[in-house]
């Protein structure tokens, strides 16, 4: 008995994995959840040659066994000597998974949808869970393009798998006579395009409706910037009706822009309030040691995030430069952003020392870790998004460095002996 293998289709592998993603809800909330960045791992199949794929992900398989032996001339675009070779393999040794499913592929490959169809549908009667039970939706494109084959307007009024208007990951919808949970959709598009996108390359009507659902899944249940990008990959691929997905980049520019002047707004009042209040009230006695402790620390954050948004400003410039090399300019950005935060410290202890503000070191750097360490934690978590954080919290340090100078120092140097 042979060994057994892996079969062609996985040896993609999944290339995504459950992460902590943020961006922007349909409603126009920013959010940090977990999710898949599916955009990147399916690009990166598609930017996969097969036979890169096989030589990369093989490892431990009998090389001497016929389904390796098919599997390695799929991968080097030898589909109909696959097939010959599987087809005796099934005479002799009949009944099994792997020869069904590759079997289909090999004829989808060779361009024989009606076989393919059969023999997928065959390896799923052998085994209902393969692929992590997705099997089903390569069955389901293959019926597809077998009807674009008499009908090529077919995606033209209709989408191939079609969604409700608003849905949640619960929800189940119907497909093919079959319910399937939306999350299970999502999967099942996921892993089959992991897969697919190694042999298909843009332009492919079905690849697209694909991107297109997925998209809107991403859309509903996720995240916009997610679904923009999918959306990209489904005009990519030639999708039938670009001017529908036109629309819902559009619409999403719209859920941006009022997504931030939201959030912009929502601190500009707050931070009026506040100021309003401590205008009028009167404040609690702080001894002057103290309170240029807190001077000098909040004029310290400002600096520092004045040099950071420097660094910024200056490391995006760069970034259109190295866009084939994402880690070394993650590195960069890194980098620049340490030495201006480096700088803004240095500018702003010394231009301290020399007015003599400060009177307690240690004092002034409890202060300062603690200011900063607020707007990290925001910068990290992001719950306001980037540009809102750096406006609302340079706000703040300006708001309480103004009261601070008002009350414990402008009102002593005008008194009079």
């Amino acid at each position: 008995m042979h060994k057994t293998v892996l079969i062609l289709l996985t040896l993609t592998l999944h290339l995504y994995g459950c992460l902590w993603i943020e961006g922007t809800t349909i409603e126009g909330d920013y959010v940090r959840t977990a999710g898949y960045l599916d955009s990147t791992s399916l690009r990166t199949s598609m930017n996969s040659k097969p036979e890169e794929v096989f030589t990369n992900r093989y490892y431990d398989l009998n090389k001497s066994s016929p389904i390796y032996q098919a599997v390695k001339l799929v991968m080097e675009s030898k589909s109909s000597q696959a097939i010959d070779l599987l087809l005796k393999y099934e005479n002799t040794h009949s009944g099994l998974y792997e020869t069904a499913v590759n079997l289909g592929t090999a004829y989808e490959l060779e361009g024989n949808n009606t076989e393919a169809s059969r023999w997928i549908e065959e390896g799923i009667q052998r085994n209902p869970q393969s692929h992590y039970g997705t099997e089903w939706l390569h069955l389901l494109i293959l019926q597809n393009k077998i009807a674009l084959e008499t009908n090529a307007s077919t995606f033209s009024h209709e989408r191939m798998i079609r969604l409700p208007e608003r849905f949640s990951a619960d929800t189940k919808i119907s497909i093919a006579g079959h319910e399937y949970t939306v999350r299970e959709v999502q999967h099942a598009i996921t892993y089959q395009l992991h897969e697919r996108l190694v042999f298909v390359k843009p332009k492919d009507l079905i690849v697209s409706e694909l991107l297109y659902t997925l998209a809107k899944i991403h859309e509903e249940t996720t995240i916009l910037e997610e679904a923009e990008k999918i959306f990209e990959l489904s005009l990519l691929y030639g999708f039938s009706d670009p001017q529908l997905i036109e629309d819902r980049l559009h619409h999403y520019d719209e859920v941006y822009t009022q997504s931030k002047i939201k959030y912009i707004l929502y601190g500009i009042v707050g931070f009026v309030l506040l100021f309003l209040y401590y205008s009028k009230r009167k404040p609690r006695p702080l001894e002057k040691e103290r309170a240029s402790s807190i001077t000098a620390a909040l004029f310290i954050n400002v600096l520092i995030i004045i040099y950071t948004m420097l660094g910024l400003i200056i490391s995006s410039q760069i970034e259109p430069y190295m866009s084939d090399h994402s880690e070394l300019m993650r590195l960069v950005k890194y980098i620049i952003s340490a030495v201006f935060i480096y700088l803004g410290i240095r500018a702003a202890v010394s231009y301290i020392s020399k007015k003599a503000i400060i009177e307690n070191r240690k004092a002034v750097m409890v202060y300062t870790i603690l200011l900063f360490g607020i707007f990290v934690y925001l910068l990290i978590y992001r719950i306001l998004g980037v540009e809102t954080v750096f406006v609302l919290y340079s706000l703040f340090l300006v708001t309480m460095l103004y009261w601070i100078l008002r009350k414990y120092f402008v009102n002593e140097e005008n008194e009079t002996p």
